[in-house]
């Protein structure tokens, strides 16, 4: 149980990591 709680948080973490490097990388190209 507490195996699969933690496999959700690193997929929501891995998730956010992904967003923000996409929105970083498209802020990026937008305003340079």
């Amino acid at each position: 149980m507490g195996t699969d709680i933690s496999d959700s948080l690193e997929g929501t973490y891995l998730l956010f990591g992904m967003a923000i490097t996409g929105v970083a990388v498209l802020g990026s190209l937008v305003f340079s």
